[in-house]
């Protein structure tokens, strides 16, 4: 008898928790992309094509799962928050839409093939930076630089750019929302500098 109630009581500890579980909400994959600017007509006067490849992307940044930093030396990665195609992929679709939108080119495009010029970038920084509770943000950085189609090809910019853009909570969606404004702070910074290093004598 005792056997009998020990049983029944495990069982219904079982079916306690089972219920349990099932009744908690499954957590939802979200997925973000990042915006890419409308096209516009070219400025007049504005011959050159433009080509930029994908991004190199530092390894430890380099996958769809956002990436966190907790520390100093410590990061971690939220396999339920996501990008929509890998950084090196949406970075440079943002980026060649932010510069074709810019009017200097006549085209900005993937591949060098009849390219005037062709930029190069290395993102070594893509992260949502929360070591401080209070003030998280989303950082990007990289590197670029332009020159001509040649090996031997003169070169026309090489920059470092960066940003820290504070944002409001630690959500993917916040997240997200800062990586775009980081890309586009940093596009319209390296649209001067192109515009500043073509008028140079």
């Amino acid at each position: 008898m005792k056997g009998l109630r020990f049983r029944l009581a495990l069982l219904a500890v079982f079916v306690g928790v089972l219920g349990a579980c099932t009744s908690r909400p499954a957590l939802v994959r979200e997925r973000f992309g990042i915006p890419v600017p409308s096209p516009v007509a070219p400025a007049p006067g504005a011959t050159r094509i433009l080509a930029l490849p994908s991004p190199e992307v530092a390894a430890a940044f380099d996958r769809i799962a956002f990436v966190y930093r907790t520390g100093e030396s410590t990061f971690e990665t939220d396999p339920y928050a996501q990008l929509l195609a890998s950084p090196r992929e949406l970075l440079g679709e943002a980026l060649r839409g932010h510069l074709q939108a810019s009017g200097l080119f006549r085209d900005v495009g993937r591949h060098p093939g009849n390219a005037d010029l062709v930029a190069r970038v290395t993102v070594t920084e893509l992260y949502g930076d929360f070591r401080r509770s209070e003030a998280p943000a989303a950082v990007l950085a990289l590197r670029l630089t332009v020159a001509g189609p040649g090996k031997a090809s003169e070169l026309l910019l090489s920059m470092g750019y960066s940003r820290s853009v504070p944002i409001p909570a630690r959500r993917p969606a916040d997240l997200a929302a800062g990586i775009d404004r980081a890309v586009t702070e940093i596009a319209a910074a390296l649209v001067e500098d192109l515009r500043a290093a073509a008028n140079a004598p």
